[in-house]
């Protein structure tokens, strides 16, 4: 029978996926980057990427909260 592992941490809110685990990390990378160097451009870069991040995370849970209606 096959069987699929998934690895659940506590502290996680509703909707949060590897995927978007991933980008909130760059997002936080870029973060300390434009916070280093000061420069507008990377401030930026930082601000697309968190924006980016946050509609992923706001699409991840609508999906979660979809299936949980579907499945019961």
């Amino acid at each position: 029978i096959p069987s699929k592992f998934i690895k659940i941490r506590p502290g996680d809110k509703p909707g949060m996926t590897k995927e978007v685990r991933l980008l909130l990390k760059k997002a936080r990378t870029l973060n300390q980057v434009a916070k280093s160097s000061g420069l507008p451009a990377d401030k930026e870069i930082h601000r697309e990427a968190r924006k980016k991040a946050k509609k992923a995370w706001s699409l991840a849970k609508h999906n979660y909260y979809n299936s949980l209606l579907q499945s019961s």
